[in-house]
Protein backbone atom coordinates (compact mmCIF):
# COMPACT_ATOMS: atom_id res chain seq x y z
CA UNK A 1 0.00 0.00 0.00
CA UNK A 2 2.14 3.14 -1.31
CA UNK A 3 1.57 6.83 -0.23
CA UNK A 4 -1.69 8.20 0.90
CA UNK A 5 -4.88 10.18 -0.73
CA UNK A 6 -6.58 10.96 2.30
CA UNK A 7 -6.28 14.57 1.64
CA UNK A 8 -6.32 15.91 4.93
CA UNK A 9 -10.26 14.51 5.39
CA UNK A 10 -10.57 14.26 8.72
CA UNK A 11 -11.75 11.25 10.85
CA UNK A 12 -12.70 10.44 14.78
CA UNK A 13 -11.26 6.53 15.50
CA UNK A 14 -13.42 5.69 18.50
CA UNK A 15 -11.69 2.26 20.18
CA UNK A 16 -10.98 1.42 23.83
CA UNK A 17 -7.68 -0.73 23.27
CA UNK A 18 -5.01 1.84 22.78
CA UNK A 19 -3.05 -0.39 20.46
CA UNK A 20 -5.44 -0.09 17.60
CA UNK A 21 -5.76 3.36 18.37
CA UNK A 22 -2.16 4.34 17.84
CA UNK A 23 -1.75 1.60 14.42
CA UNK A 24 -4.96 3.35 13.27
CA UNK A 25 -3.24 6.62 13.73
CA UNK A 26 0.08 5.96 12.38
CA UNK A 27 -1.59 4.21 9.43
CA UNK A 28 -4.34 7.12 8.90
CA UNK A 29 -1.36 9.42 9.18
CA UNK A 30 0.33 7.55 6.34
CA UNK A 31 -2.88 7.74 4.40
CA UNK A 32 -2.36 11.41 4.90
CA UNK A 33 -6.05 11.50 6.53
CA UNK A 34 -5.92 13.61 10.15
CA UNK A 35 -6.97 11.35 12.44
CA UNK A 36 -8.88 12.25 16.12
CA UNK A 37 -8.49 8.99 18.40
CA UNK A 38 -10.06 8.49 21.57
CA UNK A 39 -11.38 6.15 23.34
CA UNK A 40 -14.19 8.54 24.85
CA UNK A 41 -17.60 8.51 23.42
CA UNK A 42 -18.10 11.80 24.60
CA UNK A 43 -15.24 13.32 23.39
CA UNK A 44 -16.06 12.04 20.16
CA UNK A 45 -19.25 13.43 19.64
CA UNK A 46 -17.88 16.71 20.71
CA UNK A 47 -15.34 16.46 17.81
CA UNK A 48 -17.86 15.92 15.20
CA UNK A 49 -20.53 18.44 16.52
CA UNK A 50 -18.19 21.04 15.72
CA UNK A 51 -18.42 19.53 11.93
CA UNK A 52 -15.68 19.09 9.84
CA UNK A 53 -15.40 15.21 10.73
CA UNK A 54 -15.56 13.11 6.94
CA UNK A 55 -15.73 9.71 9.04
CA UNK A 56 -15.59 7.96 12.20
CA UNK A 57 -14.85 4.47 13.03
CA UNK A 58 -16.24 3.06 15.67
CA UNK A 59 -15.23 -0.10 17.68
CA UNK A 60 -18.91 -1.50 19.34
CA UNK A 61 -17.38 -3.46 22.02
CA UNK A 62 -16.55 -0.16 24.84
CA UNK A 63 -16.72 0.34 28.43
CA UNK A 64 -18.11 3.67 29.53
CA UNK A 65 -20.26 4.14 26.32
CA UNK A 66 -20.96 1.55 23.71
CA UNK A 67 -20.81 2.20 19.78
CA UNK A 68 -24.53 1.30 19.94
CA UNK A 69 -24.94 4.31 22.26
CA UNK A 70 -22.53 6.24 20.76
CA UNK A 71 -24.56 5.64 17.29
CA UNK A 72 -27.79 6.38 18.80
CA UNK A 73 -26.39 9.84 20.25
CA UNK A 74 -24.87 10.72 16.46
CA UNK A 75 -28.17 10.60 15.06
CA UNK A 76 -29.35 13.49 17.55
CA UNK A 77 -26.87 15.43 16.04
CA UNK A 78 -27.74 17.27 12.82
CA UNK A 79 -27.66 15.59 9.97
CA UNK A 80 -24.98 18.21 7.92
CA UNK A 81 -22.72 17.07 10.61
CA UNK A 82 -22.59 13.41 10.77
CA UNK A 83 -19.66 11.81 9.32
CA UNK A 84 -20.18 8.46 7.38
CA UNK A 85 -19.52 5.66 9.67
CA UNK A 86 -18.01 2.42 9.37
CA UNK A 87 -18.43 -0.18 12.33
CA UNK A 88 -15.26 -1.88 13.82
CA UNK A 89 -16.29 -5.34 15.88
CA UNK A 90 -15.12 -8.09 17.78
CA UNK A 91 -18.18 -10.04 17.44
CA UNK A 92 -18.74 -12.74 15.24
CA UNK A 93 -22.45 -13.25 15.34
CA UNK A 94 -25.32 -12.15 13.29
CA UNK A 95 -26.69 -9.85 16.56
CA UNK A 96 -24.28 -7.13 15.95
CA UNK A 97 -25.65 -6.21 13.02
CA UNK A 98 -29.14 -6.44 13.91
CA UNK A 99 -27.81 -3.70 16.62
CA UNK A 100 -26.62 -1.53 14.42
CA UNK A 101 -28.79 -1.69 11.42
CA UNK A 102 -31.30 1.27 12.27
CA UNK A 103 -28.16 3.34 12.13
CA UNK A 104 -26.74 4.71 8.79
CA UNK A 105 -23.37 2.72 8.87
CA UNK A 106 -21.61 2.30 5.80
CA UNK A 107 -19.62 -1.19 6.54
CA UNK A 108 -18.59 -3.91 9.37
CA UNK A 109 -15.44 -4.77 9.65
CA UNK A 110 -14.52 -7.70 12.19
CA UNK A 111 -11.46 -7.40 14.12
CA UNK A 112 -8.78 -8.44 13.38
CA UNK A 113 -8.99 -6.62 10.18
CA UNK A 114 -6.82 -6.14 7.14
CA UNK A 115 -5.52 -2.28 6.36
CA UNK A 116 -6.12 -2.73 2.85
CA UNK A 117 -9.55 -3.85 3.65
CA UNK A 118 -9.94 -1.12 6.01
CA UNK A 119 -8.60 1.39 3.16
CA UNK A 120 -11.01 0.13 0.63
CA UNK A 121 -14.21 0.81 2.93
CA UNK A 122 -12.42 4.05 3.71
CA UNK A 123 -12.52 5.05 0.39
CA UNK A 124 -15.84 3.72 -0.48
CA UNK A 125 -17.31 5.73 2.76
CA UNK A 126 -16.05 8.91 1.77
CA UNK A 127 -17.25 8.92 -2.19
CA UNK A 128 -20.87 8.19 -0.83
Amino acid sequence: MAGGNGGGRQIVVLDDAPSTLEMLERFLKKMEFVPHCTSDGEEALQLIAKGGIDLALVDLLMPKMSGMEFLSHLQELPEATRPAVIVITGRQDDAAYVEYAPFDVYAAIQKPFELNELMDNIEGALQN
